[in-house]
């Protein structure tokens, strides 16, 4: 019996020291973070100074433990980047009270994402990147206005992106890369418009790029289609994805198209990135652009004052570039006027109206002639600047068409006067 009691105490001895000893009252935190501390992991992290002498009555002012930073002797920030923490952050965190700052990324946190980080008023900032959350984020999910970070990077995340996540005007950084995600951006992505980091590259997000206000936009290693809009920022990733259709005018000091079905003529910005030593450009793999997508070439012996019809393109240059910028096998062949300008009205009265449409560069000199053959005014000069009237008020009633000549070829359009 002598022993059994014994034996009974020093196990009490014992298992007290694992349990925290400071004594009321404590720091504010204090027990949140103990909770914290024992259910992930605390005593095998790779650091725990500090929290280890809070567990055992040492020190009980967390704002001195590993992590931790306080103001005005409460709990800011929570950092615990690369430290072992193991298991569910559980909503318990809520608890500190003036939490700003959740700083958990390279760890083994498990389990959904913790409903607190959507509705905590004084959060501004979450990485709990690399970790395996291995959860879809909720499609009611909505981050308060007071978060401008959020990186959940390389967590298995699964699902769409929340349509909820950009009504906030204060995100600034936003990375969701390296996950499974699914679905479309949503188009309200627009109305965030101090972006400064946008990345949701290598995922499995699907359909158009919508409008993006950005510095910096990484989309790339998805199942992106469509053409690419107008994006006003200084690094651009679109690389490995199913674009298609003309490279836009370009902004970016840093971009990457390579590994699309992009096609047809290039913009002027083109030349300009390439040539310039504090920017770079790459549109490999993309074999339907002139020259099929050799820039050096490309930008040696042309300018953007040249019109691009004629210039091989495709795998093994057998192909060609058309007036409507359209890589085709084969030829040139003649295509309508009407692919580069605007011809209005149809049939016509007094005046014909050509407006160009901003496609590629060109200036043609054109002649009007009836179905006979007949020639009737001539040096009327089409570009791709102006927008000219054309006066038909002599014409008689019947069938014309404007011929439009360069050094590359010839255009028509057939109009009927009235």
């Amino acid at each position: 019996m002598k022993q059994y009691i014994s034996t009974f105490f020093i196990f009490c001895i014992i298992s007290t020291q694992t349990i925290a000893q400071c004594l009321q009252p404590v720091q504010a935190d204090y027990h949140v973070l103990m909770d914290l501390y024992y259910n992930n992991n605390g005593p095998n992290w790779t650091n725990n100074s500090g929290w280890i002498l809070g567990e055992i009555g040492n020190d009980c002012n967390p704002c001195n433990w590993h992590g931790i930073w306080c103001e005005n002797d409460r709990v800011v920030e929570l950092n615990l980047t690369n430290n072992n923490v193991k298991g569910e952050l559980l909503n318990y965190i809520e608890a500190i009270e003036k939490l700003k700052y959740l700083i958990a990324p390279d760890n083994l946190i498990s389990g959904d994402i913790p409903d607190f980080i959507f509705v905590k008023e004084s959060l501004i900032a979450i990485n709990l990147s690399n970790n395996n959350l291995n959860s879809s984020i909720p499609l009611n999910a909505e981050l308060h206005e007071n978060v401008y970070l959020l990186n959940l990077a390389s967590t298995n995340l699964s699902g769409k992106i929340p349509t909820n996540f950009f009504r906030t005007s204060n995100l600034t950084r936003l990375n969701l890369s390296n996950n499974n995600l699914t679905g479309q951006i949503p188009n309200n992505i627009a109305d965030t418009q101090n972006m400064q980091e946008l990345n949701l590259s290598n995922n499995q997000i699907t359909g158009p790029i919508p409008i993006i206000f950005s510095t910096e936009i990484n989309l790339s290693n998805n199942n992106l289609t469509g053409t690419i809009p107008k994006l006003l920022c200084s690094q651009l990733n679109l690389s490995n994805n199913n674009l298609t259709g003309q490279i836009p005018k370009l902004y970016a000091f840093g971009v990457d198209l390579s590994n699309n079905n992009l096609s047809g003529c290039y913009d002027c910005s083109i030349c300009e990135l390439y040539e310039d030593n504090f920017a770079s450009i790459d549109v490999s793999n993309n074999p339907n652009l002139p020259f099929a997508n050799d820039l050096d070439f490309y930008c040696e012996e042309y300018t953007c004052d040249n019109s691009q019809f004629g210039l091989p393109c495709g795998i093994d240059l057998n192909s060609t570039i058309q007036f409507n910028c359209k890589c085709v096998i084969g030829g040139l062949k003649v295509t309508e006027l009407s692919e580069l300008v605007e011809i209005y009205p149809n049939p016509v009265m007094y005046k014909l109206y050509v407006e160009p449409r901003d496609i590629i560069s060109f200036r043609f000199n054109t002649s009007i002639i009836n179905i006979q053959g007949e020639v009737f005014q001539t040096n009327i000069i089409i570009d791709d600047k102006n927008n000219i009237e054309i006066n038909v008020t002599d014409l008689q009633a019947g069938i014309y068409y404007l011929i439009a000549e360069n050094e590359t070829g010839i255009l028509s359009y057939k109009f009927l006067k009235m």
